[in-house]
């Protein structure tokens, strides 16, 4: 049998921006209901607008199929509605800073339909032909025949508007910006506050002309509310926003965020900021956490529309897995071979019985592995390596090592020479440009780069993208510290991110450490030693310190900006990862070599 497992443990490893590899109609009658919300919501008036929805996409377990779901509308709606996509996780608590930072970035970066620019883009050159128009209307750009101006600016905005351009409209904006600005922000007053309006003139030509963002972590909540519906009115008046809630499972057992969460959902569809809010989330976060933290008139309204999904019966199941073989490009031999050998009765032992799609597909891994190891034990083939239940460390490390290596491998004729950043092939992506530059400018700039959080944002996107590897986070330390861990049937490893000097911190990761892993401390070049004979005495056999060079430090830094910009941050990721092999090396190596 063919060695490559085409079931990888999501039933959708994307996020939900981006579209789906395949349609695969898993749940029909959910799937029509979520993308005629959308079309409701594509025609629904924005301005004025404030009894927006909010539907809830609900499912028992994880891994029922909610962000593949997702990502059809999202891509089936796209030529009408400007969706983003938001995620809370543990360093991005619900607020309105954080939705208003994510909505620019996303809608600054999402890539274009063909023969499109970016949304961002697309609603300031808008913008800009509309107010212009009425400026022309009003007597207050001369010109010798107005209407002529104002048809060729509804007809040929977008590229006349390209700042970066050469058009003669483009350079007479740019050479007469400032005294435009307060005429713009005027027009643009009917609709928002004079002093946003101008605000907001000022933010979308800085972007349009530098591709610049401005900063919003200070913004405060009430201004960041603000600027957001204005955003919601200025580039819903092309294409309304969809707002869309995925992978909320950090609201679990954190009442106070789940709390914050739904006054959010609601205010959003209450406001003027968008008609459609979308959440997506699980029955034990939802009924566990976030009703229950709020008040019963917030629940009620975010119950109002659901949409459930209950899992999928033994010829869905059979549909996905043959999906999953033909995506993989499994060999006809192959694929009728396993199909006729998978017992789908064990899984679903009547043919309505309803399980997860992440279920199912892990039941055909399962499947898939045993198949090898038959192929393996068979006459004449290489024997499979035994199992040992409790390999030494050494042999776990290598393992991960091996698999990271296979897992991030990225094909590529050219050896890069010998330096401390070798030169990219030629052929390299634009992602991987983009780090390489981002690298170089962290390197040489000298700015401040051990940034623990970029550090573990880079072990969860790595964990996440292995198909052996589980990424967990670690919160039962003292002092609210966090901590991370790849988890495999061969050993752990346990990331820890605080200083040397929190001895308690230390003590309590290093207890949680078996004798078939290891913990892992970063340090930056001048950081402080570890004083091992302050903590545990097991602390010498599992703590490894990893003191990151400059090189290495700067790596990781433009590896987080990178990915935190792109669309889907693990696609970018997998182009990154290989740049990053010294790092995987050094957290992968056996606590014996450090002795050496």
């Amino acid at each position: 049998m063919e060695n490559r497992c085409p079931f990888s443990p999501s039933v959708y490893p994307g996020e939900a921006l981006n579209a789906p590899a395949s349609s695969l109609d898993l749940y029909p009658e959910a799937r029509w209901l979520l993308q005629r919300a959308f079309a409701e919501a594509a025609a629904r008036p924005v301005l004025g607008n404030a009894s927006g929805e909010i539907v809830l996409l609900r499912s028992a377990d994880a891994g029922a199929g909610k962000t593949h779901l997702l990502a059809e509308a999202i891509a089936q709606s796209k030529s009408t509605c400007h969706s983003v996509v938001l995620v809370f996780d543990r360093g991005c608590e619900p607020s309105w800073t954080a939705l208003l930072r994510d909505s620019l970035v996303q809608l600054a970066q999402q890539p274009p339909a063909a023969g499109e620019v970016n949304p961002l883009s697309a609603s300031a050159r808008r913008l800009f032909a509309e107010l212009l128009s009425d400026l022309l209307s009003r007597g207050q750009i001369p010109t010798t025949n107005p209407a002529k101006a104002r048809r060729s600016l509804e007809l040929n905005g977008a590229s006349l508007l390209d700042l970066r351009g050469a058009s003669p409209v483009a350079a007479w904006f740019r050479d007469n910006a400032q005294a435009l600005f307060d005429p713009l922000a005027a027009s643009l007053a009917r609709h928002i506050d004079l002093d946003a309006a101008r605000s907001w003139i000022e933010i979308l030509y800085r972007f349009e002309l530098h591709g610049e963002l401005p900063p919003v972590a200070d913004l405060g909540e009430t201004k960041a509310k603000a600027l957001l519906r204005d955003l919601g009115r200025i580039v819903g008046r092309y294409r309304p926003l969809v707002f869309v809630f995925d992978h909320l499972d950090a609201l679990h057992e954190a009442p106070a965020a789940a709390l914050s969460a739904s006054f959010l959902f609601c205010e959003l569809a209450r406001s003027e900021i968008a008609p459609l809010t979308v959440v997506a989330i699980n029955d034990e976060v939802l009924d566990g956490t976030l009703l229950p933290a709020c008040p019963s008139a917030v629940a009620d309204r975010i119950r109002e529309r659901e949409i459930r999904l209950r899992g999928i019966g033994r010829a869905a199941a059979l549909n996905l897995i043959e999906a999953r073989l033909a995506a993989s490009q499994i060999s006809a031999a192959t694929t009728e071979r396993f199909v006729r050998e998978l017992d789908l009765k064990t899984l679903c032992p009547r043919p309505d019985d309803a399980v997860t799609p992440r279920a199912a597909l892990r039941y055909a891994a399962a499947g898939w592995a045993a198949a090898q190891q038959a192929d393996c034990s068979a006459p004449g083939a290489h024997p499979a390596l035994p199992h040992d239940p409790s390999p030494p460390t050494r042999e776990s490390l290598l393992r991960i090592r091996e698999m990271l290596h296979d897992v991030n491998q990225r094909r590529s004729g050219n050896e890069a020479p010998p330096s401390p950043f070798p030169d990219l092939p030629d052929d390299a992506p634009p992602t991987l440009r983009d780090f390489a530059a981002a690298r170089d400018a962290c390197y040489r700039d000298g700015e401040l780069l051990f940034d623990p959080v970029a550090i573990r944002r880079a072990l969860e996107l790595a964990g996440r993208r292995s198909p052996l590897l589980d990424y967990t986070e670690i919160t039962d330390l003292p002092h609210g510290g966090r901590a991370a861990a790849w988890r495999s049937p061969d050993g752990d490893i346990l990331f820890g991110f605080e200083p040397s000097g929190a001895i308690d911190y230390w003590k309590a990761l290093v207890d949680q450490a078996s004798s078939r892993s290891k913990v892992v401390a970063f340090t930056p070049p001048d950081g402080e030693a570890f004083e091992l004979t302050a903590l545990n005495g097991s602390a010498r056999e599992h703590l490894d310190v990893l003191q990151l060079d400059r090189c290495a430090l700067a790596s990781i830094a433009a590896a987080d900006r990178v990915a935190s910009r792109a669309s889907n941050a693990e696609e970018a990721f997998a182009l990154i990862a290989p740049e990053l092999d010294s790092l995987w090396r050094r957290v992968t190596r056996p606590l014996e070599a450090l002795e050496s």
